[in-house]
């Protein structure tokens, strides 16, 4: 995978009422967006930071505020999403 997708990896969370957080993971050279529920969905990159679920799905997500090789916002689909620090 691409090195700059080491900086989405992580947890984010906002006060969404039906969908508050969700992980990114990187697996098999693939970023999936992992659901509270634990399932996964596998993101197509479109340009830089920015990604579509796999398939004829509308919904997007762009990452950006890079600091330190990390991201700390994650915008899907019009609502930002914040890291937070969990194991």
């Amino acid at each position: 995978h691409p090195a700059e997708w080491d900086a989405y990896v992580g947890h984010y969370r906002t006060t969404h009422a039906w969908f508050n957080n969700f992980r990114i993971i990187v697996r098999r050279g693939a970023l999936y967006l992992m659901s509270p529920d634990g399932s996964e969905t596998k993101m197509e990159p479109l340009g830089p930071a920015l990604f579509k679920e796999e398939g004829l799905s509308a919904e997007r997500l762009r990452f950006d505020s890079i600091v330190e090789g990390k991201s700390l916002r994650a915008n899907l689909s019009g609502v930002d999403y914040y890291r937070v620090f969990t194991p």
